[in-house]
């Protein structure tokens, strides 16, 4: 993408679902094996950093899952991809990301499952993040609610005598000031 497109700040590490491995060009005619973006339409975005490395970014639905991979270029056709998990430790993490890529592979398939996978910071992250853009919109507390929670739990809420949900949308705006003001280079 050009570069006014881009996100501006993005980070392979802050996701909480990943995969890397290597791609190898095959000189045989595209089997089921191989990956190739012709064929691979939820293959949506292919970022490369500085080292060369590529992030295809896989997206269906509302879910989307990078996948990091060093090797020859994605553009110039199919390629074989192998997938490696780096030590015993990120077996579930493993497991659990190549279930998302089964279920954005699959043509047709369920839906994924938004959220899943998250960890309740990137949860509050996400939450600050859509508060603050609210904010700079000029959205109310319960515009904000509807964003993050949806309709009917917002009416739910804001009828109810409890202020719960109300002040988690404050803390998720004053959150994203904060993060806003110069608190993400804490998270850096």
């Amino acid at each position: 993408k050009p570069a006014p497109q881009c996100h501006v700040f993005w980070s392979p590490d802050t996701v909480a679902l990943s995969l890397q491995g290597s791609a190898e060009r095959q000189r045989d005619p595209c089997t089921a094996d191989d990956l190739s973006l012709e064929l691979h339409k939820n293959a949506k975005r292919l970022l490369i950093d500085a080292k060369g490395l590529q992030h295809l970014l896989f997206e269906k639905d509302a879910a989307a899952l990078p996948v990091a991979l060093d090797g020859c270029s994605v553009l110039i056709g199919a390629v074989r991809v192998t997938l490696r998990v780096s030590g015993l430790a990120q077996l579930d993490r493993a497991r659990d990301s190549l279930a998302a890529l089964s279920a954005l592979l699959c043509p047709g398939g369920a839906p994924v499952a938004v959220g899943q996978g998250w960890t309740a910071t990137s949860l509050q992250m996400r939450d600050a993040l859509i508060a603050l853009d609210g904010h700079c919109l000029g959205a109310t507390y319960r515009d904000i609610s509807e964003v993050i929670f949806g309709s009917k739990r917002t009416q739910e809420a804001w009828r109810s005598s409890s202020t719960a949900l109300k002040d988690r949308i404050r803390r998720a705006l004053k959150r994203g000031l904060w993060l806003s003001g110069g608190g993400y280079r804490q998270l850096l």
